[in-house]
């Protein structure tokens, strides 16, 4: 018989299917996104990190709102296309504002079991 706690945690959906929606004001629609697999949160770190070398800019944001948003869904090719756009990267960056980024950011860093107002409350108390 499995205890209590490891029943908790068989119960847990998969990461994956961890969906939050969130309104930006600027253009009046729900945006859903999903919660980062820890494959793709290191992916993300990765590609980060390659384009900080290069560019000397972060663009970790825009990376996890091109990777984790699923409605609308800034990776298909279909809808890159018709916005003339090769990248959902580089539509991201053309089409919202840098605040509305951060906003989409923060709410898959949210969902995705990171609590950066009570690490950085913590840190300040320090």
């Amino acid at each position: 018989m499995l205890s209590d706690r490891l029943d908790a945690f068989l119960a847990l959906p998969a990461v994956d299917t961890i969906t939050a929606t969130v309104t930006l004001p600027r253009i009046g629609q729900e945006i859903t996104v999903r919660a980062m697999t820890e494959a793709a949160f290191q992916e993300i770190r990765r590609e980060a990190r390659e384009a900080e070398r290069r560019h000397r800019t972060d663009t970790t944001n825009i990376l996890v709102v091109e990777g984790q948003c699923v409605d609308p869904d800034f990776s298909n090719t279909e809808f890159l296309k018709k916005a003339g756009y090769a990248l959902g990267r580089d539509f991201i960056s053309a089409k919202l504002l840098p605040g509305e980024i951060a906003t989409i950011a923060d709410k898959v860093i949210e969902i995705s079991g990171f609590n950066r107002k009570e690490d950085d409350e913590e840190a300040k108390n320090s």
